[in-house]
């Protein structure tokens, strides 16, 4: 108990301190006793006549000690009634390039009642500094070809980035951890040691990964374990984390579900089948469709399917005119238009092959004609009608 009423007190007079002289009392306060390097506080006096006289030609005079700098140094309070008080304040600023330290402010009190009296006060204003490590440029690189881009499951990258120091204080024996995750796993070491890293410095830094081939597309957050002692040598320590986005890897395939038989000059349609067999969404899907020499009149030559997931598929009909070319394959190109779920846009084209079958003979246009088909039936008909006839004239 008796520790903890001097701590108290210890702690109380660092903010405040009060000199009660034959007739005058003051009482200073300073708004905050710790201050960074560059920054600025106030502190308050307060000048209280406690007696039954007048007291007159009040003044304070303000001194900074090392490192601080105050923007009044001589304030003329005047009179003081008995039984009134005044309060007068003043700014004092940490300079920028202040090290961790002690300093103090020495305030002088002078006054008569009636005759000439002098107060010293003594404020304490504690210094401080600390290191802020921020995490700046982050890269990822393929390992495989070094160069830079996107980062998909199944992928092996370096991750890179600067370790850098914005505060006003040196980070000492920094250790710097790649936490594990079912996300990645760490090829080589998962640590890195720096000995310091002073105010406005950095260091570059890397670890390599190998990204989980199930992974999901999307953004996920790489943890790093910070661990250094500051100049008073406390000992700290802070996560950060690393936003990584995966992009899934599209692996369309087209293929020809359907196909009427075309013949050289004459019109047909072919149905083509849109396979997504890689695992992201594709949106905003739109398919243009060039004719050549071979195909021509293709129609529609743009069709607009939307989003395609992984693992899906469209079917689109296309109506063409085979032209007058020898039987066999020939390629038809459409070229895929799609964006993924973060907006990068993407193309790529592909073939279908649509088979033209030899011209038919005359017997054959015959025979496949819609006039034979017809032909046919009445005769069945007429057949079956005479049929009829002869078991009903029998009876």
């Amino acid at each position: 108990m008796i520790f903890l009423i001097s701590a108290l007190f210890a702690l109380t007079t660092v903010a405040r301190t009060e000199a009660s002289g034959n007739t005058l009392t003051i009482t200073s306060e300073a708004i905050d006793d710790e201050l960074r390097p560059g920054e600025e506080t106030t502190v308050l006096l307060t000048l209280a006549n406690l007696t039954t006289v007048d007291i007159t030609d009040v003044e304070v005079r303000v001194s900074a000690g090392s490192h601080l700098t105050v923007s009044d140094t001589l304030i003329d309070v005047g009179d003081i009634k008995s039984g009134y008080s005044r309060q007068v304040s003043f700014n004092v600023t940490a300079s920028l390039s202040a090290p961790a330290t002690t300093s103090y402010l020495t305030v002088k009190t002078t006054y008569y009642s009636p005759s000439k009296h002098e107060e010293i006060t003594n404020i304490v204003i504690t210094i401080t500094t600390a290191p802020m490590l921020q995490i700046e440029n982050v890269d990822f690189t393929q390992v495989e070809n070094e160069e830079p881009g996107s980062v998909g499951p199944g992928d092996t990258v370096r991750l890179e980035f600067d370790l850098v120091n914005n505060g006003d204080g040196s980070a000492k024996d920094v250790r710097i951890s790649l936490d594990q995750s079912d996300l990645y796993v760490a090829l080589g070491s998962s640590e890195n040691f720096v000995k310091e890293i002073k105010p406005g410095d950095s260091v570059n830094l890397s670890f390599t990964l190998t990204i989980d081939p199930s992974a999901s597309a999307g953004t996920h957050q790489i943890p790093l374990s910070l661990t250094y002692l500051d100049e008073t040598g406390n000992e700290n320590s802070v996560t950060k984390y690393i936003g990584m986005t995966i992009s899934g890897k599209y692996n369309f395939i087209l293929t020809v579900y359907s196909q009427d038989i075309s013949f050289p000059g004459e019109e047909s349609t072919v149905t083509v089948k849109f396979v997504n067999a890689g695992n992201q969404r594709a949106q905003f899907l739109t398919v243009y469709v060039s004719p050549t020499d071979a195909l021509s009149e293709v129609f529609p030559q743009t069709v607009y399917i939307g989003s395609l997931n992984s693992d899906d598929y469209d079917t689109q009909k296309f109506n063409f005119r085979a032209s007058n070319v020898p039987p066999g394959e020939y390629p038809l190109t459409l070229e895929l238009h799609y964006e993924d779920i973060y907006g990068d846009n993407y193309v790529e084209q592909h073939q279908v092959y649509i088979k033209i079958s030899p011209a038919p003979g005359l017997l054959e246009r015959i025979l496949s004609s819609s006039y034979f088909t017809g032909g046919i039936v009445l005769i069945i008909l007429v057949g079956l009608y005479l049929s009829f006839r002869r078991s009903k004239n029998k009876k």
